[in-house]
């Protein structure tokens, strides 16, 4: 009996070890596969699914998981077209600002001109040379912007280079000084 009540006992722990080997795997493979997930999406694939193969708690929690995922996809999608929309609005704006900045002295230039031809024509043609030539190395300047802009689709490096300070000074007075009259501008170099 003693013999008897030994081989059952073992038996019995054969048994409840085989079947808790069997409610391991059960238990460790969906772990083991939530957990690839897991490694799979931090490593940037959103697009990985954990497959459900179960019923039970485990088919809940990787139907969540995948859920979570797709949720996450939509958002990082997002996200990226306001990224791009915004890197587009900033272009567009730095590009409407350097449009605007050679405008101005192209409109001043043209309304100098014409103040000058109606009311003093003493020496315009001078002014005419200077006037047309700003506007020229404006429009110029602004076609270069726009072709740099519709190869590139970006703002153009900038290219440096020297200039005369006074000169830039002498030629801004003088367009404003006619557009201004009744401000006296005085510059000590």
């Amino acid at each position: 009996t003693f013999i008897a009540l030994l081989i059952a006992a073992a038996l019995i722990v054969a048994v409840a070890f085989w079947l808790s080997k069997i409610l391991a795997k059960e238990i460790n493979t969906p772990i083991r596969s939530l957990v690839a997930g897991t490694e799979q999406i931090a490593g940037g694939n959103l697009s990985y699914r954990v497959k459900v193969q179960t019923n039970d708690e485990f088919a809940v929690l990787a139907t969540a998981f995948n859920q979570m995922v797709s949720d996450l996809k939509g958002r990082t999608e997002e996200l990226r077209r306001a990224e791009k929309i915004a890197a587009w609005q900033d272009i567009a704006q730095k590009l409407a600002h350097e449009i605007k900045n050679p405008l101005t002295p192209i409109q001043l230039s043209a309304q100098r001109l014409q103040r000058r031809y109606h009311n003093n024509r003493d020496g315009f043609e001078e002014l005419l040379d200077r006037c047309t030539q700003t506007i020229i190395t404006e429009v110029e300047g602004l076609r270069h912007l726009l072709d740099e802009f519709s190869l590139l689709a970006q703002m153009p490096a900038p290219q440096l280079s020297s200039i005369n300070l006074r000169e830039m000074i002498d030629a801004t007075q003088e367009f404003l000084g006619e557009q201004l009259t009744h401000i006296n501008c005085q510059i000590d170099f």
